[in-house]
């Protein structure tokens, strides 16, 4: 399944510190990709994870890989692995974490989160 990007660069011109741009170029410039409905629900844990833990809890963290064996991605390598970006392979985790918090961030999070709950499909198996 591929997620769509809905105004990008809207959403960046209103928001963007440059502080921040790392985790918004990650966010709202890369292409999502998940091909099971558990990988989208194991994103949508991610997202919401970065939204509500500390970022101690946040960088302590392990969600299921690809083949969704369980405590196996911090939440950078999740994101490195389903949000194709190379803002992302450029940047630097700590940086990413610093800004999770700020609310450019969250905004960001919140829409990329939006986004997944629409794409997963309700009631449907793997």
């Amino acid at each position: 399944m591929k997620l769509i990007r809905h105004d990008a660069a809207e959403f960046l011109m209103m928001y963007a510190h440059p502080r921040v741009l790392v985790i918004l170029g990650c966010l709202l410039f890369a292409c999502a990709q998940a091909q099971t409905r558990r990988q989208l629900l194991e994103i949508r844990r991610a997202l919401d994870d970065a939204l509500t833990l500390p970022i101690a809890e946040l960088r302590a963290r392990r969600h299921a890989d690809y083949m969704l064996t369980p405590n196996r991605w911090t939440f950078w390598e999740l994101l490195a692995a389903y949000f194709i970006s190379a803002r992302l392979a450029d940047a630097e985790s700590e940086t990413f974490y610093a800004d999770s918090k700020k609310p450019e961030a969250k905004a960001a999070l919140e829409r990329r989160l939006a986004e997944v709950e629409l794409a997963i499909p309700h009631g449907a198996g793997d």
